[in-house]
């Protein structure tokens, strides 16, 4: 339709043209102004009307497309939106069973922790019923052998006051031999 309208279009203009042409060569100036102005009016309210059509079928076209990716992304949307609550569906799943599992292994735990705790105190008793013999046994021991050492250091504290007595004779000898040369020889 637009190519029909765009060939009568065509062909005005050469019609204007050639009568553009014999006025020009005729040399009537006026009526050529009045003649041009009326085609150029003529032409324009044709364009204009080319151009509305134009438009309004370009809307058309444009609004039908417009639906047309409408509806094919609304699909698109639609299944992957689909595909995603799925996969929610079993991440959520996979979720709370694993979180069960955790629960139990931790229930598990706490179990084992509080019998090796009991286990533990037991052992710990145990050993401090054993040391608390052992110190005994030992205290015992060293009573004994303290009261033994007691007997010996008395013997041998004697023989001590008297190496110390004989030692401290032999420095007070000595220090009067010194002092006696010492005055000599001045």
């Amino acid at each position: 339709m637009a190519k029909k309208k765009s060939k009568g279009l065509a062909k005005r203009f050469k019609k204007l043209q050639k009568g553009v042409n014999k006025l020009i060569s005729s040399g009537d100036l006026n009526d050529l102004k009045k003649n041009l102005d009326g085609l150029v009016k003529q032409t324009t309210k044709e364009i204009n009307s080319y151009v509305d059509n134009d438009l309004d079928d370009l809307k058309k076209r444009f609004l039908s497309e417009k639906k047309k990716i409408e509806k094919v992304i609304n699909k698109k949307l639609k299944t992957e939106i689909a595909t995603a609550k799925s996969f929610m569906n079993e991440a959520v799943d996979d979720l709370y069973s694993l979180q069960k599992n955790l629960e139990k292994s931790i229930l598990k735990a706490k179990k084992a922790v509080k019998k090796t705790k009991k286990k533990a105190k037991k052992k710990v008793r145990k050993t401090k019923r054993k040391a608390k013999k052992v110190v005994r046994k030992t205290k015992k021991k060293v009573v004994k052998k303290a009261k033994k050492v007691r007997k010996k250091t008395k013997s041998t504290k004697k023989r001590a006051k008297k190496v110390i007595r004989k030692t401290k004779k032999k420095v007070k000898k000595s220090a009067r031999k010194t002092s006696r040369r010492k005055t000599k020889r001045k």
